[in-house]
């Protein structure tokens, strides 16, 4: 409740979910220098996500940095929004949102089984088809595999959860690049194809792709 700014979290601990992950360095390298703070001017402690609004009403932290829909349910109960989902990047800046999950899959594996990861490749991207195209069917998937959580919180923080990303943009690859370099996570240049590869992507006909491909 004392936190009315991000002039007010100066000295102040906020909550994160994991060091030096994609949500750590954003907050580090983008979110905080926007609002004239640094690094050394909070105390970034990590805090369970699931304990995030207990945290913060209970004055243990005095912000959090959490993902979907934990951030929404602080809100429920009673934290001040500083920084909407979609703020989150500042596009005069980067020309992309936030984003923190990737399909990883070894090379290995792709050599060895094609075809199981092209399969593996558009399941995923038929989810993402469907979250982004069909909310009612998003929610519904979300309860059935999350059946203890509260389905009011569900389709509430739905909207915060950025469907819309089939490949990552370049410009945000570069981003988490130089800034992995600068906080010594990485030790030289990655490129982005280096680290991205969308020819099993190629051909997808849009959702059910996956149900298309030969068995």
């Amino acid at each position: 409740p004392s936190v009315k700014s991000w002039a007010d979290l100066k000295g102040k601990r906020i909550g994160m979910v994991t060091k030096f992950d994609v949500q750590w360095m954003t907050m580090v390298e983008h979110i905080l220098p926007r609002h004239g703070l640094s690094e050394k001017d909070v105390q970034l402690a990590l805090v369970p996500v699931p304990e995030v609004a207990t945290a913060i009403v209970t004055g243990e932290a005095a912000a959090a940095f959490p993902f979907e829909p934990f951030g929404t349910n602080a809100l429920a109960k009673g934290a001040k929004l500083l920084l909407a989902a979609k703020d989150m990047v500042d596009k005069t800046k980067i020309q992309s949102d936030m984003l923190r999950n990737g399909l990883v899959l070894h090379r290995k594996f792709i050599k060895d089984h094609p075809d199981l990861a092209r399969k593996v490749v558009w399941a995923h991207m038929d989810a993402v088809e469907v979250m982004r195209k069909d909310k009612k069917v998003g929610i519904e998937v979300l309860k059935h595999y999350n059946p203890k959580m509260d389905p009011k919180l569900i389709e509430d923080s739905y909207d915060n959860c950025g469907w819309q990303y089939q490949r990552p943009p370049k410009v945000w690859i570069e981003t988490l690049v130089a800034w992995m370099k600068k906080g010594k996570i990485i030790d030289k240049d990655v490129t982005y194809e280096e680290v991205t590869d969308f020819s099993f992507q190629d051909g997808y006909p849009g959702y059910p792709g996956w149900e298309k491909l030969k068995k």
